[in-house]
């Protein structure tokens, strides 16, 4: 008589692979916090939470650009906010110089801080940038911002020419620019026209920028909501529920070690009906 197979030692050893390979799983998955560590785990699932990984990265960036815009921006504003400051003082000045009490050398005192002020805007004009981007020379007139991760979601920024030789657009006093001199009546009385028309001028663009501001900092708020909300549902796609996780993996532990008590003793009953047979 032979003995040719322990199919209940076979049976055993099956459901001990099946085991084994689950607690692997739950191990893996409580170690590494996420359900889904390989396509294996869940196909559609990894495929849904990568292309929610690549959106949240893009929107990182939108976050990103609109803050640089911020920067840019307010860089640019605080550079207008000090030529209207300036731009009031030479308004001062002038409205002192076409006062017929003064004299030739009252004017030429006024003139020499008049002058100055015109070298300082121009002085600010020149070197006020965002990242070697020029924002009031004239050198350029628009900044595109990158708003999001979807293309030509974009805001331009109009750039203004703050130079001395550019403000007063209209060309208030007989033509665009400032007065350089004011050392007569005539010409204190034109710069006090042409100043005001720059006045106007540089505060319309810094409302503007204002309400780029604004623009930029709800879009920054915008994508931050749709990317925590984005996290959330990549979340409950990938993510271990740790509780579920470690109830399975104890189950497994158990199951583990009742089954290889059953195959030890699956392995021991052929040698004992061989042994009673012998007997």
């Amino acid at each position: 008589m032979k003995i040719n197979t322990n199919i209940v030692s076979l049976q055993t050893q099956n459901v001990l692979r099946k085991n084994s390979s689950e607690l692997e799983t739950h191990m893996g998955r409580l170690s590494s916090g996420k359900r889904i560590n390989t396509a294996a785990d869940d196909a559609a699932g990894i495929a849904i939470a990568s292309r929610m990984e690549s959106k949240m990265r893009g929107m990182d960036v939108g976050i990103r650009n609109s803050n640089d815009g911020v920067s840019l921006v307010q860089t640019a504003e605080s550079a207008l906010g000090s030529i209207t400051n300036i731009l009031q003082r030479m308004r001062e000045l002038a409205v002192q110089s076409a006062n017929g009490t003064n004299n030739t050398t009252d004017r030429t005192s006024l003139d020499n801080e008049y002058k100055q002020l015109i070298t300082e805007i121009d002085h600010i004009a020149g070197t006020t940038t965002f990242n070697g981007v020029n924002l009031l020379d004239g050198s350029g007139t628009t900044v595109d911002i990158q708003l999001s991760d979807v293309a030509g979601d974009k805001m331009t920024l109009n750039l203004i020419n703050a130079k001395s030789t550019a403000l007063n657009a209209a060309g208030k006093g007989g033509g665009a620019g400032l007065v350089t001199d004011i050392t007569s009546e005539a010409n204190a009385a034109k710069a006090m026209d042409e100043i005001d028309s720059a006045i106007l001028d540089v505060s319309n663009r810094r409302a503007e920028y204002g309400a780029n501001l604004n623009r930029l900092n709800f879009n920054i708020d915008n994508i931050s909501s749709a990317k925590n909300n984005l996290a959330s549902a990549k979340s409950r796609i990938e993510d271990a529920d740790m509780a579920s996780e470690v109830s399975a993996m104890t189950k497994n532990k158990v199951l583990m070690q009742s089954g290889m008590a059953m195959l030890s003793q699956a392995n021991q009953n052929p040698q004992q009906i061989t042994q009673l047979l012998q007997n």
